[in-house]
């Protein structure tokens, strides 16, 4: 990989930017940046697709190790991938629960789709959306936003904050927002939260729009982890899919989900599996649910 790159901002990116790796550095008008890291294999791919992985809050992206987690413990390195990094990282190395999507003025989220569709543009392939947890939500979210051509994979998607663990959810509030302590330590804590948060950030995508946008979805669930039938059937509700139960349930041929369970000492199988199923969408021809 090439060494790292700033551009002093998104128009410079792209009309300069034609594939090359490495890590970039884009300055946004809001004082925020849009890093991402580029893998060798983008500007050589023959896949039909440009895998957009969204990362967790890993590290401070002043450190060169930021990308890591996710190009070696996860993703195939053959893939033509672009890791995208969590904002929050670049304010606080403690944040546990990731991503968070739009803020008050939603000028990140919409530089951010700006970049996605510059990438787009210039590699003239489909891109495919990747990320578990709250990377999951990020995956979900800036798809149904991107309004272009480009398809989904999660895995243990947060698709509503307020039903991720207490433990990351308070820190992340508390950050974001400077709630309190006295107010995160009630019993009505999260109902006044939500009602602060409303509008400031996208906190759930449970929505038939998030559903219609991509082009393709598969939603994967360990159902050994906490709350998976909540966050599968909220994203679920509006197309009339009855309760979940363990193995394959679809809405069409190009939507559906894999709920399965993996116990903990499983982990290199999930992520196996993952590969596999980003494999098969690398060919943008693929019907994940076709009978």
């Amino acid at each position: 990989m090439t060494s790292n790159t700033q551009w002093e901002n998104l128009n410079i990116f792209d009309q300069e930017w034609s594939g090359q790796p490495g890590q970039h550095l884009i300055h946004v008008p809001n004082g925020d940046s849009i890093c991402i890291t580029v893998s060798d294999a983008v500007g050589k791919s023959k896949l039909d697709v440009i895998v957009i992985s969204f990362m967790g809050a890993v590290s401070n992206p002043g450190r060169i190790d930021v990308h890591n987690f996710m190009v070696n413990h996860s993703l195939n390195k053959n893939l033509p991938v672009i890791h995208v990094t969590d904002p929050l990282v670049q304010y606080s190395d403690s944040m546990k629960l990731a991503w968070y999507v739009g803020h008050d003025n939603d000028a990140f989220t919409d530089e951010l789709i700006s970049a996605l569709k510059s990438v787009q543009r210039k590699m003239g392939k489909e891109l495919l959306f990747v990320g578990g947890n709250g990377g999951g939500l990020a995956a979900l979210e800036l798809a149904r936003r991107f309004k272009g051509p480009c398809s989904v994979i999660t895995w243990d998607a947060h698709t509503d904050i307020y039903e991720a663990p207490q433990s990351l959810v308070k820190p992340f509030l508390k950050y974001l927002f400077n709630f309190s302590n006295t107010l995160l330590q009630s019993n009505s804590w999260k109902s006044h939260c939500k009602k602060r948060t409303f509008g400031r950030i996208v906190t759930n995508v449970n929505s038939d729009e998030t559903l219609s946008s991509p082009r393709r979805i598969l939603f994967l669930q360990n159902s050994s982890h906490g709350k998976p039938l909540i966050h599968a059937e909220l994203l679920w509700r509006h197309s009339g899919q009855p309760s979940l139960s363990e193995g394959q349930n679809s809405i069409d041929e190009n939507r559906g989900f894999i709920l399965n369970e993996y116990s903990d000492m499983d982990a290199g199988q999930y992520m196996h599996d993952i590969n596999e199923y980003i494999g098969m969408f690398s060919d943008k021809k693929y019907k994940p649910f076709a009978i």
